[in-house]
């Protein structure tokens, strides 16, 4: 499969994402890179949850009901149709790995942290196929696990 740039840039974010931003740069040596480190983990420790306005909450209500009838109609889907997705989101999960290995081999990230997020990946896959999931394209936010079919999502 010839997957483009575009989506191959998407997929780093992404795995940049579920790694840390923090691990990205920890293996610079440059001194003005490890200040942006601590300024990092700092602003991570320090974290609290956000409020949310009226705005954010109807547009999280507005995605939700987007879920719902997306959940609907993937519950449509043959069984033929729900596979070629499967194997698309495999596809996905292989090439995190290989990506998760080259962070391992330039020691980005250890060993021991690269084995955990390959097999929290694994799972994933694994539970959302068992479940006859609608695997989704995003992790973070809340819409990214997969959902079940004809269940509305669970706040």
């Amino acid at each position: 499969m010839n997957l483009n740039k575009g989506f191959v840039g998407f997929m780093v974010a992404l795995l940049m994402t579920t790694v840390g931003v923090t691990a990205v740069f920890a293996g610079s040596s440059n001194s003005s890179s490890e200040s942006s480190v601590s300024n990092v983990r700092s602003r991570i420790e320090k974290r609290k949850p956000a409020e949310l306005t009226d705005e954010q909450r109807e547009a999280m209500e507005l995605r939700r009901s987007k879920m719902v009838v997306a959940q609907e109609k993937w519950a449509t889907l043959t069984d033929e149709q729900k596979e070629e997705i499967y194997l698309l989101k495999d596809e996905i999960t292989k090439i995190e790995g290989r990506i998760i290995d080259k962070y391992s081999e330039w020691k980005v990230i250890d060993g021991e942290m690269a084995s955990q997020i390959k097999e929290r990946l694994e799972e994933s896959r694994v539970k959302v196929r068992e479940a006859n999931r609608m695997p989704m394209l995003g992790r973070r936010g809340g819409l990214g696990r997969g959902f079940k079919c004809n269940e509305a999502p669970q706040e």
